[in-house]
């Protein structure tokens, strides 16, 4: 019920005027995720919605955050996966087409199965990590029906 103590945005887009105006954070901090102005076991929880399959060095993500977090601190975080492509429903060689300009219009650098994120993730110094996937086919459908949509009516049906 109490408000996040930081909060993070690189600044491309706007989004973080509203988590200013809306008094969402202690402090904003707007500046890269691969080098952050916090201290060393610094913070217990941090969390990342969907950012971290689109910051091309996510290996220097994963370390920073793994530098701030206490001893016992905890990361959540959600992104994509492989099977994001896997439930698109469509047939070869569309598949291939549509893949590649979705993940050109969402500035997708990783979506990896579970095994490699663990992988990474121990690689930055984490020890207990679990893992569960959220999205079911029907509703990864839905989405990318919008999504197609968008592609090509050239208006955002997401938001």
């Amino acid at each position: 019920d109490s408000k996040f103590t930081h909060g993070l945005d690189n600044g491309e887009v706007d989004d973080y005027k509203d988590a200013i105006k809306n008094d969402v954070f202690k402090k904003v901090y707007i500046q890269s995720a691969t080098n952050m102005d916090l201290k060393n076991n610094s913070v217990n929880f941090a969390f990342s919605n969907s950012v971290l399959e689109h910051i091309k060095d996510v290996d220097s993500v994963l370390n920073e955050t793994y530098r701030i977090l206490n001893t016992g601190g905890y990361f959540v975080f959600t992104v994509p996966s492989i099977y994001f492509y896997n439930f698109l429903h469509f047939k070869d060689p569309f598949t291939k087409f549509y893949s590649n300009k979705l993940n050109k219009k969402l500035n997708h650098y990783h979506l990896y199965e579970s095994k490699k994120w663990i992988l990474k993730l121990k690689n930055a110094g984490f020890k207990k990590i679990e893992f569960s996937y959220y999205l079911d086919k029907k509703t990864l459908f839905f989405w990318n029906l919008l999504m197609f949509l968008s592609l090509i009516f050239s208006q955002s049906f997401i938001s």
